[in-house]
């Protein structure tokens, strides 16, 4: 099976990050996403978008040069008491987000190709943010960009 490509846009992260955070945005039982770590969690379920790491890839066959990006989504859940729910909704929220990547791996055209990596949330962490107990889900989507790439003008 080949995948589709998407067109070399460069290495603009906006369109890959809008894409994220629209998937975020649209779990179900997710009440606000937004880009940026938060400093309070305003309602139940909530999803943020943040910038990881990034990994230059230079191709010198095919005149294109990859840029392999992280984002870190990270699902919030305000607990207020409902500790025995923490689990069930984290792991939901983060298998639909999954299957929402796993649906559209050029996450609407504005990456070569997105995948999903939730070991991060192997040890995922209790959180006490503005005297509240929180329950912290994070997954990593790696997106692949791509720009055109030259080897005979290169330094």
């Amino acid at each position: 099976m080949t995948l589709p490509t998407a067109p070399l846009l460069g290495w603009d992260p906006a369109p890959s990050l809008a894409a994220v955070l629209a998937l975020a945005s649209g779990v179900p039982g997710v009440q606000s996403a937004w880009v940026g770590a938060p400093e309070a969690l305003p309602t139940r379920v909530v999803a943020s978008v943040t910038a990881g790491g990034f990994e230059p890839v230079v191709k010198t066959v095919g005149g294109v040069s990859l840029v392999r990006l992280r984002y870190r989504v990270t699902f919030g859940y305000r607990v207020m008491g409902a500790e025995d729910t923490a689990e069930t909704t984290m792991i939901a929220a983060a298998l639909a987000f999954a299957a929402a990547v796993e649906d559209d791996r050029t996450l609407g055209a504005t990456c070569d190709q997105a995948r999903l990596d939730a070991t991060v949330a192997d040890s995922p962490p209790y959180a006490l943010v503005a005297g509240d107990e929180f329950r912290l889900y994070p997954v990593v989507v790696e997106v692949t960009l791509r720009r055109p790439f030259d080897p005979a003008t290169s330094q």
